[in-house]
């Protein structure tokens, strides 16, 4: 594949790679099964592993998949840590999961996957993009990704200027 060579021949020590968790996304957005996906998830950690770059995995649409067929979205992030990743990052990506059901669900999942280092994305679509984040460390969460002042795709992403004194402080 064109662009993972591209990403293994860079001089990063670290990698993100972007992957479907809800299967209803897999059908419609990727076109393809859900064991396809699953293998394409396996064989990119793998690949990226294989050849010493810590690997990261943004579990796209991971709290709708996780809500509407937790197994499959478990079984993609689990696939990924099988293969030697250890940041999962659990992504918010439609930025409509409440604050509760994140820290819900990132506690039962993080109880599955000991050893691993979550993190999360989160999309300010519902205003609850510095919250999530919040509560998500709570619950576990080691990594948080953001911008500065929340401006970002849509209607912006986890604001670290509020963030990080709140941490901080």
């Amino acid at each position: 594949d064109p662009g993972l060579s591209a990403l293994l021949n860079t001089k990063a020590s670290a990698i993100c790679l972007v992957g479907k968790s809800w299967d209803f996304h897999v059908d419609v957005a990727l076109g393809i099964t859900n064991e396809e996906n699953l293998e394409n998830i396996k064989e990119s950690a793998k690949l990226f592993v294989k050849n010493k770059k810590e690997f990261m995995l943004d579990a796209e649409h991971f709290f709708d998949g996780y809500k509407k067929n937790s197994e499959y979205a478990l079984s993609c992030i689990k696939t990924d840590y099988d293969e030697g990743a250890r940041w999962i990052v659990r992504c918010d990506t439609n930025g409509g999961t409440l604050p509760n059901e994140v820290g819900e669900i990132v506690s039962k999942v993080s109880k599955q996957m000991r050893g691993e280092k979550p993190g999360i994305p989160a999309h300010n679509e519902a205003a609850h993009a510095v919250g999530i984040p919040l509560t998500a460390i709570l619950a576990g969460v080691r990594q948080v990704q953001g911008t500065i002042n929340g401006l970002g795709e849509r209607c912006g992403n986890a604001n670290l200027i509020s963030l990080i004194p709140t941490l901080v402080l």
